[in-house]
């Protein structure tokens, strides 16, 4: 996680990441809500047994917390599955058992 260490050291309070919601709501994080959103959802997941070599399925819309998702799986060293949105549950099915993800994150 060397990589979002180094921007909190260098620019904590900098904006990190702005993203509108297809509802118009803007959501922006600096680089340390990144890194401690990142480090919650870590530790969420380490406690639903994820863990280095682990691929996780997710599905999220267009937000922020695809990001932060993205980062808390590289900190734990978790492999991020993508599944769209859009995806219908036998796709999902197919995605899952392709992949050989043991945990799923969607809304």
């Amino acid at each position: 996680m060397e990589l979002l260490d180094g921007w909190v050291a260098e620019s904590a309070v900098h904006t990190a990441l702005v993203v509108e919601s297809l509802d118009g709501a803007i959501d922006t994080l600096s680089y340390q809500d990144l890194a401690e959103r990142s480090r919650r959802v870590a530790t969420g997941l380490m406690r639903l047994g994820a863990s280095r070599g682990d691929r996780v399925l997710v599905q999220l819309p267009n937000c922020a917390d695809i990001v932060v998702t993205w980062f808390a799986l590289m900190r734990l060293g978790a492999i991020f599955v993508p599944s769209n949105t859009m995806n219908t549950a036998r796709e999902v099915a197919h995605i899952v058992k392709v992949s050989g993800a043991k945990l799923a994150i969607w809304l």
